[in-house]
């Protein structure tokens, strides 16, 4: 049994024998020479991420060359590998930008509720927690007593903890896990919904933060288990993207994030040098993209659904 599972453990390759493994499967070398891609996969990035990009070109079916790929070269793989290190950077700021600007909006809204001091906000908020014995929060909390960045606070005000100290000192998730409290203990629908379109722009921070790879499933149509909510899917009717395109490219659930980014980016970031720079970096990806065009495997309806999402 154990001898079996070994024999189907891959080795690990060299990076000449990487090259080779890759021409055994149809990957050419004509955009970048076998030479500059030993060394792409020696200094700038490792196999397993760049080759990802693979699932985005078709295979022949039978014949002489079944299973190998059809007109892909690698200096396409590391092209799509460059862009999604671009995007993610983009999507990540974005993701901080929004997570800044919702604690400051929801500070002012708990200001302006009538007898909501804050203090006893965050007070029953903890103590609904720990009723039902989810203990995050305060585990959250005493791990970072000690932090260099926001221990002193922590320790400060770890009796009476106002809003504004705990949204400066917990992450993005925990920091919705007040939102949805607050819903409830309003009755606020539009709360409610929007702290279920932030929980799909934390995801998308996630993954920016740790690297991974965007664009290798940004293609597929196949349907999750999760849906556009019904005002993002409203937004992007509206900005004219056709019926068609909109009901292949927005069942994956990649891009029903990104949407959701966007749409509240829109309405959460006031316009200024945030705005700006984030306009910009996005206008930047997208023209990189339109350069490359030719080589990259998006064609059509897809590629038009997306610029016109963020446009």
């Amino acid at each position: 049994m154990e001898e079996t599972m070994m024999s189907q453990l891959k080795p690990m390759l060299t990076a000449p024998e990487l090259v080779d493994h890759l021409k055994s499967k149809g990957v050419k070398f004509e955009l970048m020479g076998e030479d500059e891609a030993q060394r792409y996969l020696s200094e700038k990035t490792y196999y397993f991420k760049a080759a990802s990009y693979r699932r985005l070109f078709p295979k022949y079916v039978g014949g002489e060359h079944d299973g190998e790929y059809i007109d892909l070269d690698f200096g396409q793989l590391a092209l799509l590998a460059s862009i999604d290190e671009q995007l993610r950077h983009v999507l990540r700021n974005m993701t901080l930008d929004v997570e800044h600007f919702e604690k400051t909006r929801l500070l002012d809204r708990i200001a302006e509720v009538p007898d909501e001091d804050g203090y006893s906000l965050i007070a029953d908020y903890r103590e609904a927690m720990r009723k039902r014995g989810d203990l995050y929060l305060e585990n959250e909390l005493r791990r970072r007593r000690n932090d260099l960045y926001s221990g002193d606070a922590i320790r400060k005000y770890w009796d009476e903890m106002p809003p504004w100290v705990l949204f400066s000192v917990v992450p993005f998730g925990t920091f919705l896990g007040v939102v949805k409290y607050c819903a409830d203990r309003w009755d606020d629908d539009e709360l409610k919904d929007r702290h279920y379109r932030l929980k799909r722009a934390k995801s998308l921070r996630n993954a920016s933060s740790h690297g991974a790879c965007i664009l290798n499933d940004l293609g597929s149509a196949e349907g999750g288990t999760t849906r556009l909510s019904p005002l993002v899917a409203q937004e992007i009717a509206d900005m004219g993207i056709p019926r068609r395109a909109r009901a292949r490219w927005f069942r994956n659930v990649r891009m029903q994030q990104i949407a959701t980014l966007l749409s509240l980016y829109v309405k959460t970031v006031p316009r200024g040098r945030s705005f700006a720079v984030a306009a910009t970096q996005l206008g930047e990806l997208f023209t990189r993209a339109e350069e490359n065009r030719k080589i990259l495997p998006l064609r059509g309806e897809s590629a038009t659904a997306g610029a016109s999402l963020i446009s």
